[in-house]
């Protein structure tokens, strides 16, 4: 689950980078969303991203699972966040599992 967040989040930076491309995601309640590109397509994207960061939020109200999700997201690895944050690698993983498992919950019936 969190692998189609991250490849959405890097296709919307590609896209402010480059010229727009169509592809295929299959989302998460089985629809097949053609154009990326769309305004649509890339609303409900946006709209599942912050539904599933208002959760974390809703789980930490500190707010340290949401920079965590994010600084994931765009392809900071567990060491490079632990640098950033000033915590453990392992910590760092620790709740990235967390993140995951919050995630999966709140989609999975």
């Amino acid at each position: 689950m969190i692998n189609r967040v991250r490849s959405h989040y890097r296709s919307i930076n590609a896209q402010k980078r480059t010229v727009a491309q169509q592809e295929s995601i299959d989302c998460i309640d089985g629809e097949l969303l053609t154009e990326l590109n769309s305004h649509e397509a890339q609303s409900q994207l946006d709209d599942l991203i912050e539904f599933l960061l208002v959760k974390l939020d809703q789980e930490d109200s500190s707010g340290e699972l949401r920079q965590i999700a994010l600084l994931y997201l765009n392809e900071h690895s567990a060491s490079e966040i632990a640098k950033i944050l000033y915590k453990r690698k392992t910590n760092i993983l620790h709740k990235v599992q967390l993140i995951r498992s919050l995630w999966e919950e709140s989609l999975l019936p």
